[in-house]
């Protein structure tokens, strides 16, 4: 006859019985599957994350080159004759955009000549947003040399590099740089710029293209 502690032992060893191996794959399979979940979302937010970094940073560029273009060009005139604007067609239909500013060329500390009939003096800085040291009757051109960079570059009357006068790279990797004079003597640019983003993408580069337009008031343009 079977006795009460036997009966207590049967149901102990019944309730202690451990994870059969399918048990123990069924798990072990449930893991892989959530851990796997979890590292691919944690991949998808670092690609969101450097592609809107890559992004912003290339708008920030875009915008950059048309502000840094338009606060020196915005000093020109086309009305004058000569006009003190020339907007010509550049390698791989790019503009080439050259113009003339006033300038102190005898450091006197304003843009005109000590005649009885100031007339301007029209010419270039070597650097944008200088205020000495003019450059009489030289140009600042822009356009978008072999190497896809926008440079600035002084130039002389006939529009060749002016002695002693190093180009200076604006942006780099530019796809586009279109400039256009309108009727209202306003000058609209439109540049394309491009940046490729290789973080977090697995091997394989995300390459995005940026465009921005501007519209400058020529602030010379009756004078």
């Amino acid at each position: 006859m079977e006795t009460v502690n036997g009966r207590r032992d049967k149901r102990r060893n019944k309730d202690e019985r451990g994870f059969t191996l399918l048990e123990l794959m069924m798990v072990t399979a449930f893991m892989v599957i959530v851990f796997a979940s979890v590292a691919s979302v944690i991949v998808m937010s670092q690609r969101i994350f450097y592609n809107t970094s890559a992004y912003a940073l290339l708008t920030q560029s875009s915008m950059q080159t048309l502000r840094y273009i338009s606060r020196e060009i915005s000093q020109t005139s086309p009305n004058l004759t000569p006009s003190h604007l020339n907007i010509a067609a550049g390698a791989g239909g790019n503009s080439t955009v050259c113009f003339q500013i006033p300038v102190d060329f005898d450091n006197d500390g304003d843009a005109v000549n000590g005649s009885m009939n100031p007339q301007v003096e029209w010419g270039a800085y070597s650097q944008a947003g200088q205020t000495t040291n003019g450059l009489l009757n030289d140009w600042v051109c822009y356009s978008v040399n072999n190497t896809n960079q926008l440079i600035r570059q002084v130039s002389d009357a006939a529009f060749a590099p002016a002695a002693g006068q190093t180009p200076q790279v604006v942006a780099n990797n530019v796809q586009t740089f279109q400039a256009v004079k309108n009727s209202n003597e306003t000058l609209t640019m439109t540049v394309t710029l491009r940046a490729t983003n290789n973080m977090g993408q697995s091997g394989a580069g995300r390459t995005f293209n940026e465009t921005f337009t501007s519209t400058t008031l020529l602030r010379n343009a009756v004078n």
